[in-house]
């Protein structure tokens, strides 16, 4: 197996050679410390996201853990996947603690450290939560617009907030402007209010705001969020999106994002598919806008979470990256973001959706996932049963393994059932099922990841494994239970956000934000 030193690994990161960095951990182990930079991909998962990451198997890979077995079963899946340039962090994360590099906390951490830097750089005006309810309590002319998705305005929001999701505040620029009044933009904590706040200024308003530390710093300040209906979407007029337009024209050139025809485009996909270039397409829309027919093989990610998560959707920073609208608007402030925030090749399609359907290209409703990398060829190995004859292993003394994460395993699984994470196996099977003949029955949430699990048990030299077919989707007539393994270890595969944490934690987290770039200094 190969094997990369820390500091080849920091001469590699300051190179132009394109490359993908993945931390093989469990997310929430990845968040507790974890190279800055690096994309979080559990090895449990390789097979289902690699393709997207990295279309070009000839990339430069590195992968690690803590320093143990699971990055260099992640480097060999990745070669049984046809990865031909991959590698093992020599040591993983406490090599490189050792080596004196700081392991930085939390997720999406270089988008929020950019954040921080256009905060500190464009000095984003603010206000907090005392002067806004201040505002309020004197009836004070000002709008609130929730720049959070739909879904988080609808749990709860800012009292008097109206929605304006993401990069469609953009989109509502002049119209707002024409009210005359102090505009103050909120999201969760910090990053996409600043992003939305510069934005509205980049298109040129003036009287707008930051809300301080977002919902979490309301409730801090013992504000009470509202619930209900809310306020609403504000829609954009049809003359305000077209001045909208021309401002993010602006913007987009200022710092060179290009455009591309559908043709083009074309032949980007066709690249990507085949292999031949790493290439991410993002349609920026929102939700319902996408599911009404959008580009086959673009991705749904509406415009400041393409921000937001760059490390999660783009881990070659060097790829071709191409954003999609409507019209043009959201993709034009996309690229001017992404572009800021160092990616070379950023391009918006030219027209956009209506471009494409002009050039007679059409348009795909459905939501198709890519079959998981090497499903089929460990399938064709395994024996699938159905519920009946999984009712009858089960009354027969087979132990019985669920592969899937915690919560999965949490919400529903087979009486009996042991949790066992995919990407632990090799590693604790032998303590759960010491005897290799024992029968055993592999089940997760719709079987793809018993599939696999069970290659892997085949491999060690279980001689009788089988899965379930279909997952506990089609467990219908099983015996079931809910709740945690209470044999367990503490589940280290899912991450709570900030403001789920609970005061104590929305307070740690909005300090370690707000210390990013002093901690990257």
């Amino acid at each position: 197996m190969k094997t990369i030193a820390v500091q080849a690994l920091i001469d590699l990161m300051r190179s132009e050679t394109p490359y993908a960095l993945f931390d093989v951990r469990e997310i929430g182990e990845a968040e507790a410390g974890h190279i800055l930079g690096a994309t979080f991909l559990p090895r449990r998962m390789i097979e289902f996201r690699i393709a997207d990451l990295v279309p070009v198997r000839a990339t430069t890979i590195v992968v690690y853990d803590e320093g143990g077995k699971r990055a260099e079963r992640a480097a060999a899946t990745l070669q049984q996947l046809g990865y031909t340039d991959v590698a093992v962090l020599a040591g993983g994360a406490a090599a490189w603690r050792e080596a004196g590099k700081a392991l930085t906390e939390g997720s999406n951490v270089p988008s929020k450290l950019f954040g921080e830097h256009v905060h500190d750089q464009d000095h984003t005006p603010s206000v907090n939560a005392t002067t806004l309810r201040d505002w309020q309590r004197d009836n004070a002319k000002f709008l609130v617009c929730d720049i959070r998705t739909p879904e988080e305005y609808a749990r709860s929001r800012i009292p008097g907030a109206f929605s304006t999701p993401g990069f469609d505040v953009g989109l509502c620029m002049p119209d707002l402007k024409d009210r005359s009044v102090p505009v103050v933009v909120n999201c969760a904590g910090r990053t996409r209010s600043i992003i939305a706040c510069e934005t509205l200024r980049h298109l040129g308003m003036e009287n707008v705001y930051a809300l301080e530390n977002g919902t979490m710093g309301w409730v801090l300040s013992d504000g009470t969020l509202e619930k209900g209906g809310g306020q609403g979407l504000i829609e954009p007029s049809a003359a305000g999106r077209a001045a909208a337009h021309g401002r993010a024209l602006k913007m987009a050139q200022s710092v060179g994002a290009a455009f591309a025809d559908p043709a083009q485009i074309r032949r980007w996909l066709a690249e990507r598919d085949q292999g031949q270039s790493n290439v991410y397409v993002f349609d920026v829309r929102q939700t319902g806008e996408y599911d009404s027919g959008h580009i086959d093989g673009f991705t749904i990610l509406p415009g400041a979470l393409a921000i937001q998560r760059t490390d999660e959707f783009m881990p070659v920073r060097q790829a071709q990256v191409v954003f999609v609208d409507d019209d043009e608007t959201r993709a034009l402030i996309a690229a001017y973001w992404l572009r800021r925030s160092g990616f070379p090749k950023v391009a918006i399609l030219k027209g956009g959706i209506g471009a494409w359907t002009d050039a007679g290209f059409g348009l795909t409703k459905a939501r198709q996932r890519r079959e998981p990398l090497g499903l089929a060829e460990d399938g064709a190995q395994i024996t699938q049963v159905r519920a009946q004859d999984a009712a009858q292993l089960m009354n027969s003394g087979t132990r019985i393994i669920h592969v899937d994460t915690s919560t999965e395993f949490a919400k529903r699984h087979l009486a009996g059932a042991s949790w066992l994470p995919r990407g632990w196996l090799e590693d604790r099977i032998a303590s759960v099922v010491p005897d290799r003949s024992q029968s055993l029955l592999v089940t997760c949430r719709d079987g793809q990841q018993s599939l696999l699990a069970a290659s892997a048990l085949k491999r060690l030299g279980y001689r009788n494994v089988a899965v379930l077919a279909g997952g506990m989707a089609a467990a219908d007539g099983l015996a079931v239970e809910q709740g945690p393994d209470p044999s367990a270890s503490e589940p280290k595969d899912f991450i709570l956000p900030p403001y789920a944490k609970g005061v104590a934690g929305m307070q740690r987290y909005l300090e370690w934000e707000t210390k990013l770039t002093r901690a990257q200094t």
